[in-house]
């Protein structure tokens, strides 16, 4: 592990010692089991509050409640993620972790303003489609930035906006900190449609999904400055499995164009790299099998109206970071 992650990892167990303990004991063939165990005891949390929450009715997890609730970028962070490639998903799943103990008291506490202020610095403008309306309005109304942001942490809620937080932080960084031979994709997928898109299928020749995001507003657009949402979508190898995790997962908007991304993460690259691919209105099934056929880290498609990219970090890793994004032409 690298110095950064040690120290992650570090406030990780000083954090969450529960986990941190359980995690430690787990043998190679339990870490699954224990992972998911702990990912459904936060998916749990965080959907409750969501049903409890009524101006987030529209916000409800999946079937399987393995569910990432969209967030919204500030323009730099959007420039950031963009810019970088997919290791600009790392960097904000890693500043999360170094800003969860000051999140945590803060929402302990119910001390709105401070944690309004640490997303904020995250680069983050709100969490939720919810929080997104109460953010859009506030700066409708003519408020300040850092005012709209705390508008929509108060109609989301502390607890809701943590457990969305902890449930990114934990599925992502776990397996970082403890699995023995992981295999990961992290796709996060930026919508610059001025429309929702929604998740509509997925497909997997190796591994299983781990979670998604079954909405991501469209973005809202001033003339200075343009705020983007980002959902997450991620898939791991199986337990045991001598492969690591390929597949695709297929969003469409209400027009019914669906936009694919797919991603290959291998235990080895002895054959092909970590890869990807991207196309409008292909199948899932398609975009899993043409991502070895391509065995490229960056992929663009054009349609019609709209296009698509996706960018992975690195061809080496077993961990595999990915920017998708959907745009209009």
């Amino acid at each position: 592990m690298t110095n950064d992650i040690l120290k992650l990892k570090e406030k990780f167990e000083a954090l969450y010692p529960q986990y941190a303990k359980k995690l430690s004991a787990a043998s190679e063939a339990d870490f699954d089991d224990v992972y998911e165990s702990i990912l459904a005891e936060k998916r749990n949390e965080v959907t409750k509050a969501l049903k409890a929450n009524r101006q987030n009715a529209k916000c409800k997890g999946s079937d399987n409640d393995d569910y990432y609730a969209p967030i919204t970028l500030q323009p730099d962070e959007y420039k950031r993620c963009i810019n970088a490639e997919g290791s600009g998903i790392e960097a904000i799943v890693k500043e999360l972790m170094n800003k969860m103990d000051v999140l945590k008291k803060c929402s302990e506490e119910g001390n709105n303003e401070l944690f309004a202020a640490q997303l904020y610095a995250c680069g983050l403008a709100a969490i939720t489609p919810a929080g997104f309306t109460e953010f859009v309005n506030s700066l409708n109304k003519g408020e300040k930035i850092a005012a709209a942001i705390l508008s929509g942490v108060v109609v989301v809620g502390l607890f809701t906006i943590m457990g969305v937080l902890e449930l990114l932080v934990l599925a992502v960084l776990i397996p970082v900190f403890y699995m023995k031979k992981p295999a990961m994709a992290i796709i996060a997928v930026i919508n610059e449609l001025e429309e929702a898109v929604y998740y509509d299928s997925q497909y997997f020749n190796h591994g299983e999904r781990v979670g998604i995001t079954e909405g991501i507003p469209g973005a809202f657009i001033l003339p200075s400055a343009g705020y983007y949402n980002l959902g997450f979508f991620t898939g791991s190898k199986k337990k045991n499995a001598l492969y690591g995790v390929q597949g695709a997962y297929t969003l469409k908007d209400n027009n019914d164009t669906k936009y694919t991304f797919g991603f290959d993460c291998p235990l080895s690259s002895i054959h092909v790299d970590n890869n990807c691919y991207c196309g409008i209105n292909v199948s899932a099934k398609d975009a899993s099998k043409k991502t070895d056929d391509e065995n490229k880290q960056d992929f663009f498609a054009d349609g019609d109206k709209h296009g698509m990219s996706i960018k992975c970090n690195s061809p080496k890793g077993s961990y595999a970071y990915y920017i998708g994004r959907i745009f209009s032409k």
